[in-house]
């Protein structure tokens, strides 16, 4: 299991040290690459700044005069971003990428929009201020580590959509003492709730 956990996290520091102000364009504070010139479709990543306080991801961004849908967020987007507090995704995102928020030791709130499909592999690991997080309706699947050390999470309303928990999806999440898992799910992963009370 820790050979497991190291792995993904020197996995998002190599994708980190490669994704470093890899950007097409920023506005209002939120960096942005390019998915599709010809949809005008653009993915959030990582820029210059570390992202703070609360951020609302928008469903479409202006840029140059060209009008761009906002649909996916790249992978370790806001990762170590530590004084980053809440974000919230639109209905426009179908996307999350691969360790998206990993260690933003001060997010405390995330509401996820109803068209996300699933949420990635360490999404939120050792998130440790994490009290709310809303999921949408349309997530099937959540990944491995997606919630790894998140120790001040006290309870996770899992929706109808979800059919699969990955492996040590809650691992360490010290305060979880509810979860509503509903009948759709039918894999749980190896150790996914592992050292919840």
């Amino acid at each position: 299991m820790k050979n497991l956990i190291r792995f993904f996290a020197i996995t998002i520091a190599i994708v980190i040290s490669n994704n470093t102000f890899a950007y097409d364009f920023q506005t209002d504070g939120i960096y942005y690459n390019i998915a599709s010139w010809t949809d005008n479709i653009v993915a959030v990543t990582s820029g210059n700044n570390n992202y703070s306080g609360s951020v609302v991801i928008p469903s479409n961004v202006t840029y140059n005069g060209v009008n761009y849908s906002v649909t996916s967020i790249g992978d370790a987007a806001f990762s170590y971003c530590t004084s980053l507090t809440s974000v919230t995704i639109p209905n426009s995102v179908t996307s999350i990428g691969y360790g998206v928020f990993y260690d933003c030791s001060a997010l405390y709130s995330v509401v996820i929009g109803n068209s996300v499909t699933s949420i990635g592999d360490s999404t939120f690991s050792d998130c440790t201020s994490l009290t709310s997080v809303t999921i949408g309706n349309s997530v099937t699947t959540i990944g491995g580590c997606a919630f790894r050390d998140c120790t001040s999470l006290t309870s996770i309303n899992i929706p109808n959509s979800v059919t699969s928990i990955g492996d040590h999806a809650f691992l360490g999440c010290t305060s979880l003492t509810s979860v509503t898992i509903p009948n759709s799910v039918t894999s749980i992963g190896y150790e996914a709730f592992s050292g919840c009370i």
